[in-house]
């Protein structure tokens, strides 16, 4: 909520022209309310976990997002475990590339 007057020549209206004091007081009210009105509900452990599972479940059946995810976790580790990574550690100057000398 950095955004005390950042908007200058913009209109002076709105939530979001306002300081962040003021904004964070209005929140506030809002939040005791919906709490007061039985509207705001707090998750149990146990419901998050159920949450958290059912979200996990729902993203690995999607089997091309998965396996680029892998893919891309494999090509930012340092070798990733094939040829390839350790020849762009060469290429760099890692690993066991000294100044030109071959063992």
């Amino acid at each position: 909520m950095a955004n005390q007057n950042q908007n200058q020549g913009n209109s002076n209206r709105g939530f979001a022209s306002m300081d962040e004091d003021k904004q964070r007081e209005i929140a506030a009210k809002g939040g005791r309310a919906a709490h007061e009105s039985g509207n705001a509900h707090e998750f149990s452990s146990v419901e998050a976990r159920e949450a958290g599972r059912k979200g996990g479940e729902a993203v690995s059946q999607d089997r091309q997002h998965m396996a680029d995810i892998g893919r891309e976790g494999g090509q930012n580790s340092r070798g990733g475990g094939n040829q390839g990574g350790r020849q762009q550690q060469q290429e760099r100057g890692d690993g066991n590339n000294r100044g030109g000398q071959q063992r």
